[in-house]
């Protein structure tokens, strides 16, 4: 069985992963500790800039969300690492970590 979901900032805000996972388990039975995940290539702290708000959202997480040097006069921003999220998303949910790969 094959289950694939689209997860920018508000998927991932909005735990895209649990939601398909707990929809497999109930159509299906699957077990979380059985999965195999890949993270495609997205937005990732490496380029993808987001502001305050969007940031906050995500409480502030260490490494998922990383402040850029402040601007003078500008407004504030942050990188966010989608898929570091995911990964940490999709472990709290019972992927086991070597199972979830990252392109």
């Amino acid at each position: 069985m094959i289950g694939a979901a689209h997860s920018g900032w508000k998927g991932t805000y909005a735990n895209i992963v649990h939601s398909t996972i707990e929809r497999m388990q109930d159509t299906y039975g699957t077990q979380p500790c059985d999965l195999h995940a890949w993270i495609s290539p997205c937005a990732s702290a490496e380029k993808y800039e987001v502001g305050e708000d969007v940031a906050s959202l995500f409480d502030m997480e260490p490494q998922v969300v990383t402040p850029k040097p402040r601007v003078p006069g500008a407004e504030a921003k942050f990188c966010l690492d989608i898929p570091l999220k995911l990964k940490r998303q999709l472990i709290g949910i019972g992927v086991n970590g070597e199972n979830i790969w990252r392109r």
